[in-house]
């Protein structure tokens, strides 16, 4: 994989204003990632998130992965939002590469969640599984805009993971 570019949170809004076809762009993979939420959502969520993509981005977008470290302090907890690999590009093992990537940068007491949505679970949960995500399987209940996810859960320390009324309940051990 080649060397990758971080473009950190509050970094967002000036990289959108120099390069607004580069921001449509990655607009592009969220909607896929995301294809029920419209496009203000997605907006904020770009602007939520700190971004790793590839070096040359600008000129041959070809993967990115978006993640919210916010909650981190509070809860252990980094969200990735966005793992995305352009069309022409996948079945290269991109989105794994980017997955070990974000793993250097996870701490050993951090914990990476996805949510997958319901509908790409099937396709998507071997993936996870290979790359050593764990999840309950079970769906939650829908979010606020109706849209019904799993989640799926990293960390470097072994953990146990119990589907609970409130959501997937983390326990180290």
């Amino acid at each position: 994989m080649q060397p990758l570019m971080m473009v950190k949170k509050h970094e967002n809004q000036e990289w959108k204003d120099e390069e607004p076809k580069t921001f449509e762009t990655l607009l592009e993979g969220y909607k896929e990632c995301m294809p029920s939420v419209n496009s203000i959502l997605l907006e904020t969520r770009y602007f939520m998130n700190n971004h790793m993509l590839n070096n040359d981005f600008k000129i041959a977008p070809k993967y990115f992965l978006a993640f919210d470290d916010s909650s981190v302090q509070t809860n252990g907890i980094v969200a990735i939002s966005a793992l995305y690999v352009f069309p022409k590009f996948r079945n290269n093992g991109l989105a794994k590469a980017l997955l070990d990537q974000i793993k250097l940068l996870a701490q050993q007491n951090v914990i990476l969640q996805i949510a997958v949505n319901e509908n790409k679970f099937i396709e998507l949960k071997d993936f996870y599984s290979k790359v050593g995500f764990q999840t309950t399987g079970i769906v939650n209940p829908p979010d606020s805009l109706g849209i019904k996810y799993i989640d799926l859960f990293w960390c470097i320390a072994p953990i146990k993971l119990t589907f609970t009324p409130n959501g997937t309940a983390i326990e180290r051990v």
